[in-house]
Formats: structure tokens, sequence, C-alpha cells
């Protein structure tokens, strides 16, 4: 066998041997790993990230928000309103490995242009939230350290309580029109 022959060989086998390498590990480079968790008709990618509870969801809700898209890390956050009762769900690449079960749900208030959720415990991301305008919309805005506008709760206009982040992708914040509180 001559000398570029054997090189060509050896390329062939290093290109093979690299293919297989990558195919074997693409489900960990393309999504994020959960535990183990298929998911069905009804829910969305981020909705295996959480835990469900028993919870009896409405049938509508009087105001539903998600975070924006425009967030790069891999957290969402989403509330729903009916007239009495807030529901909130939560999911993010930091677990403990004791998560609770969602939608968490409590009393509110509405003053002086500020949600507030009542009954929290530590897994929110904030109970306090600004009223804010971003691009004609009336979002949320977390109070305290969390006022990035790429961190905004949206409208979600086709906000579906089985599956609340399923629109997430579609709800982007509007950095022309930074949010004033």
């Amino acid at each position: 066998m001559d000398f570029h022959k054997m090189i060509k060989n050896l390329t062939l086998l290093f290109t093979v041997l690299i293919a297989m390498i990558f195919l074997s590990n693409y489900q960990y480079l393309v999504k994020p790993s959960t535990n183990e968790y298929e998911l069905t008709d009804n829910e969305s990618e981020t909705s295996s990230y959480f835990k469900s509870n028993d919870t009896p969801l409405p049938d509508s809700f009087e105001h539903a928000w998600v975070m924006s898209s425009s967030w790069e890390g891999f957290m969402g956050v989403a509330i729903a309103l009916t007239s009495d009762k807030y529901y909130y769900w939560i999911y993010s690449d930091l677990q403990s490995g004791d998560e609770p079960g969602f939608p968490f749900t409590g009393s509110y208030t509405f003053e002086n242009g500020k949600l507030t959720l009542e009954d929290s415990g530590d897994y929110y991301y904030a109970t306090e939230w600004n009223i804010t305008t971003n691009g004609g919309r009336e979002c949320l805005q977390a109070i305290g350290n969390h006022q990035s506008p790429d961190r905004l709760l949206i409208p979600d206009l086709n906000f579906d309580a089985k599956v609340p982040f399923n629109n997430q992708p579609n709800l982007i914040a509007e950095f022309k029109h930074l949010p004033e509180p």
C-alpha cells in the first residue's frame, strides 16, 4: 500500500469515527437533559422541565403573561389571573431535584401599577411586578434585582394553562421601546 492511499484510508476512518461520536452525542447537543419524560400531545417542549400538580385549572383567564423569549437563558415564568386567584409556573436550568408541582396559586393585589402575589414561597422568581409598557403592550417587570428588559413578562393572548410556555417563542420584548416603570 502506498503512502497516499494509507493517508486517504486513515482520513476516511477518522471522519467516520468523528461522525459516530457526534451522532452518539447528538441528543445532548440539541436539548438539555431532563428526567426521563416523554411529552404528550398536549405538552410543549418546556413543560417537561417542571412538574405539574393536581390543581384544577379554569377554562379561561382575565390576564396571562409569559416571560419574553428575548431572554437568552434557559428559564420561563408564566402568571395567569382569574378575578380572585393567580396561577404561577416557572422552569429553569437551576434545579435542586425536589422541585414542587406547578402551578402555584394564591391571592393577588393590584395597587398603584403593581401586581403583588400573596402566599408565596421560595420557588418564585419574583412576587412583586410593575405594570409597564413595551411595544404598546402592558407587560410585567419584576421589582428588585431582575429588571432586565429581556426578562419582561409579555401578554400571551393565546395562553393555555395546560401548556403555559407553548407560545413563549413568539413573545418578544421590543428593545426600541424600553420599559418605563
